[in-house]
């Protein structure tokens, strides 16, 4: 059974930011452990509540990865966990610096835990605050979520990242239809599965689709 999604609200948020700094945090390195999340989401509270972020000095921030890996973090996600810093961040100062990053091949299933713990935890509210966190496309989370229970979180401001598609008008008339799986329906028209489903999703008919082919099962029982 899944965990139920703990979605937190912006005053939560900003009640737990205080806290940390009862508490003695002075940085948003410190502010963001005592959280347990990402460094870029407390900058993110912050810069919606006008507060002046204390920047974090480069030399600590190198001393921190260095630290890191000298304890064994295997990957950048877990010198990401261990510093505060997001990984592209952690790229660009090993990248300028000449720090060797280890590299340990991510699979599907790593990647998958790393993004059903942002959601459960409401540490993100958008496909793009997934993408920031864990430098993945949006493109390859909208794929490894497929077919998983996961809810899919929506994208900032309703935008569509498919590709643009020229309408086909026999192609979207089996949509109307719905009489077919998409699988079937990509063996029907022509196309590979995966592009009639982007096909589905880029021309905004995924509703239509789904509506259409439900009514077509209804009338079958």
């Amino acid at each position: 059974m899944n965990k139920k999604r703990i979605r937190l609200s912006k005053k939560q948020r900003i009640n737990q930011i205080n806290h940390a700094i009862l508490q003695g945090a002075k940085s948003i390195v410190e502010i963001a452990k005592y959280m347990q999340v990402s460094e870029s989401l407390v900058k993110y509270y912050f810069y919606k509540e006008g507060r002046r972020i204390e920047r974090r000095k480069i030399s600590d921030s190198l001393s921190e990865i260095r630290l890191s890996i000298n304890n064994g973090a295997s990957c950048l996600y877990e010198i990401s966990v261990d510093t505060g810093l997001t990984e592209k961040t952690i790229s660009r100062y090993c990248y300028d610096n000449k720090i060797k990053i280890p590299k340990e091949r991510k699979t599907k299933e790593f990647q998958l835990q790393r993004i059903r713990n942002l959601i459960e935890k409401g540490l993100v509210d958008y496909m793009e605050d997934i993408s920031h966190l864990t430098n993945l496309s949006v493109k390859t989370i909208e794929n490894y979520l497929n077919g998983e229970e996961i809810k899919h979180l929506p994208y900032k401001k309703g935008r569509n990242h498919y590709r643009s598609f020229t309408r086909k008008k026999s192609l979207d008339s089996l949509i109307k239809i719905g009489e077919a799986s998409v699988a079937a329906l990509a063996r029907k028209a022509g196309y590979s599965r995966t592009y009639v489903r982007d096909y589905i999703i880029g021309t905004n008919q995924r509703e239509v689709w789904k509506q259409a082919h439900e009514n077509y099962r209804n009338k079958r029982l």
